[in-house]
């Protein structure tokens, strides 16, 4: 995702990019933003959402910073089995949503391994689906 989004935002798709993701010691979004500074992203170009654990709380916490910048739009960068959710979530907080889904599976298209590992995604996929519909969050 880092490096799908970073490029986008160079040829200006988008002004600011906001990585997500929780974790301990170092969350997914100290790393991804790590990686986005040696790719010469502006500091000020970037945010850290570490305090999300799930699409529904980074949705939340992009809605806030998106009420302080007066920001309308939101260019979601995420795999391409997760792309549904992931804008249904975001359109359900009150954004215009963009799909810039990555397809890194093509790449491995005829290994099986590779078709295992997305029919497992795809599955646990659907469930959060199903899930977030019974919740309420799309």
């Amino acid at each position: 995702r880092t490096i799908q989004g970073i490029p986008l935002l160079k040829k200006g798709y988008a002004p600011h990019i906001i990585f997500p993701g929780g974790g301990w010691p170092v969350t997914a979004a100290q790393k991804m933003s790590e990686l986005a500074l040696e790719m010469g992203v502006s500091p000020g170009a970037i945010t850290a959402d570490d305090e999300a654990e799930s699409t529904f709380e980074n949705a939340q916490n992009v809605r806030r910073i998106f009420d302080e910048t007066g920001w309308r739009s939101a260019l979601v960068v995420t795999s391409a089995w997760h792309s549904l959710r992931g804008s249904l979530v975001f359109r359900k907080q009150g954004f215009i949503v963009y799909n810039a889904p990555v397809t890194y599976y093509e790449k491995h298209g005829r290994l099986v391994s590779a078709h295992i590992d997305l029919l497992e995604s795809i599955s646990i996929e659907t469930v959060k689906l199903i899930y977030y519909r019974w919740k309420g969050w799309i």
